[in-house]
């Protein structure tokens, strides 16, 4: 499987500087375990997986419940 991530720095000051994490986007066809191994790849804390609208509704109602 290939994709692509990117790294994204918040409340960043320079370019250096922030807190990282890496954004993952067109995660549609991902499932969880994906992006768990994904996660683990990366090395990022902070990871957002982009999915279409009602998906993503359903993933952080879930991830706010649990």
């Amino acid at each position: 499987m290939k994709i692509q991530a990117y790294k994204l720095n918040s409340f960043a000051k320079s370019i250096e500087g922030g807190n990282p994490a890496s954004i993952v986007l067109n995660a549609d066809t991902l499932s969880e375990n994906d992006m768990k191994k994904i996660a683990g790849i990366l090395g990022f804390s902070d990871m957002i997986f982009l999915r279409n609208r009602l998906q993503a509704l359903l993933t952080v109602l879930l991830l706010v419940i649990y």
